[in-house]
């Protein structure tokens, strides 16, 4: 997988999204992150930057804290299908725009929020 990726833009991708890979397996696709690139990794147990043998990334772990119970992405999910879960909105853009929200969305200036492409 790492060597395909590579083949597609050599230097590297901007960020990847971890939610199965654990340990080594995450370590080698790590590898290709360009320079300055981000690892999001939800599984437990993945390495710290150390592991991966470079420092010009960036990892970051969203497991969640080491005292989340049983009970807690249940609790996540009915406050999600209730619609009481906060889901805010940080950018519209009109369809005519949607090259610019794929920008923005692909940018390190988007951080949180979703990004909305109204079709009317």
């Amino acid at each position: 997988m790492t060597a395909e990726t590579l083949r597609r833009p050599p230097e590297g991708v901007d960020a990847i999204v971890n939610a199965a890979l654990r340990g080594q397996a995450l370590i080698e696709a790590a590898r290709a992150l360009r320079a300055g690139g981000r690892l999001v990794s939800t599984t437990p147990g993945t390495p710290d930057l150390s592991a991966f043998g470079r420092d010009d990334i960036s990892v970051t772990v969203v497991d969640g804290p080491p005292t989340v119970t049983a009970g807690t992405f249940p609790s996540l999910a009915a406050r999600a299908l209730g619609g009481t879960l906060p889901d805010p909105i940080s950018r519209r853009f009109r369809f005519e725009e949607a090259v610019q929200a794929y920008c923005h969305l692909a940018s390190p200036q988007h951080t949180h929020g979703k990004i909305v492409v109204s079709m009317a």
